[in-house]
């Protein structure tokens, strides 16, 4: 980290990194071609690359650290669309947000996350008692990896919010011209722990038992079967295969005590993962054992569960100035950072039909759920 500090430092010239779309809120083009100039050097080109290669390894220890410097750009009120949020760290090489990006907000989380890692290097480490773990550093962020189940998706979301987490899904970040790969890779190094809904979305059914279901179906009714409902019965209800992918895709970075898989109904199991604990509900992952079954899981990961209230809530953000819905406050009682950020989900064309939330734990901290359309 150290290393990383002192790279920015001299990357930064001009004390931060302007960005780089004319019609953002701050564009400065003299002092981008003047970065533009100086990156012309050899020894400019690699330091960028230098810093490139060093920044998704920096922002796992930010997250592991709880330190993730945020840039949010809402849309012009005139013009709408989406809320975006960026680690400030993407935007070091290259800024598409509307605003400068300080060098001494990225040095200040830089040397927050130092002074973590110090103060547990410096930290005597007693001799653990038998069967005690240490728990580890962790990021408060949590990636929901899903199929079509959005009903058990928002659940599972609402449920994290509410014990003072933040959920990250993966279609509701910013794309920022990456494939969904490249995105998910990205993501990726920002959370702590990762729930895997495994959702009955798909059927399927092997080749060979395939044949032989339709050699005696043929052989009994003297047809072959002309429609796929003639061969429901056999087909195995199985979850989309991007949740296998992103599932195994998790485990091998994170490891298999922070990666939960969340199994409905008799949903096929995929024969590498027979034998690998998971957690099962019927219908909806907010039955009262399911439940249970989670909050042991992330206490296990050594996880602080809070308990937040819902205090404002409105159905579709179009709505919002018109008062919470039976619940203790108004909107004038919100505090104005929260007030300004609803404001922006109400101009975007994909939040404006979606619900939003606040909530407040007891320690008087805010925090915004909100859903895309």
């Amino acid at each position: 980290m150290n290393s990383f500090r002192e790279k920015i430092d001299r990357y930064l010239f001009l004390g931060y990194s302007p960005p780089t779309d004319p019609e953002a809120y701050e564009y400065d083009s003299e002092s981008l071609e003047k970065m533009n100039a100086e990156l012309q050097k050899k020894e400019s080109q690699e330091l960028r690359r230098a810093i490139s290669e060093m920044v998704p390894r920096a922002k796992s220890l930010l997250g592991r650290c709880g330190v993730t410097p945020t840039v949010i750009n809402y849309p012009p009120p005139a013009v709408g669309g989406p809320v975006l949020r960026f680690h400030a760290l993407d935007l070091l090489t290259e800024n598409t947000s509307d605003f400068r990006i300080p060098k001494s907000r990225i040095l200040d989380a830089i040397d927050q996350a130092i002074g973590v890692l110090k103060a547990k290097e410096s930290r005597p480490s007693p001799k653990p008692a038998a069967g005690e773990i240490v728990p580890p550093l962790t990021s408060k962020k949590i990636f929901i990896v899903h199929g079509k189940d959005k009903e058990n998706t928002k659940i599972l979301k609402e449920m994290l919010v509410q014990w003072g987490f933040e959920p990250i899904i993966m279609i509701e970040e910013p794309h920022m011209g990456r494939t969904l790969v490249e995105k998910l890779i990205a993501l990726r190094s920002d959370v702590g722990y990762v729930f895997a809904l495994m959702t009955p979305d798909d059927v399927g059914i092997g080749r060979t038992e395939l044949a032989k279901l339709l050699e005696g179906f043929e052989s009994a009714t003297g047809h072959h079967p002309a429609n796929a409902n003639e061969l429901a019965a056999s087909l195995k209800e199985r979850a989309r295969q991007n949740v296998i992918f992103e599932y195994g895709l998790f485990m091998g970075y994170l490891g298999r005590d922070r990666v939960c898989l969340l199994k409905k109904g008799t949903v096929d199991f995929p024969t590498d993962l027979l034998g690998l604990g998971y957690v099962e509900f019927k219908e909806k992952v907010s039955e009262e054992a399911c439940k249970e079954q989670i909050e042991r899981e992330l206490r296990g990961a050594h996880y602080e569960l809070k308990s937040q209230k819902v205090i404002w809530d409105v159905g579709p953000i179009s709505s919002f100035g018109k008062g919470g819905i039976g619940l203790e406050v108004s909107d004038e009682d919100l505090p104005p950072e929260i007030l300004a950020e609803i404001r922006g989900l109400r101009k975007s064309p994909r939040t404006v039909g979606g619900t939003v939330r606040v909530f407040r734990d007891e320690r008087g901290t805010y925090t915004i759920q909100y859903d895309e359309i």
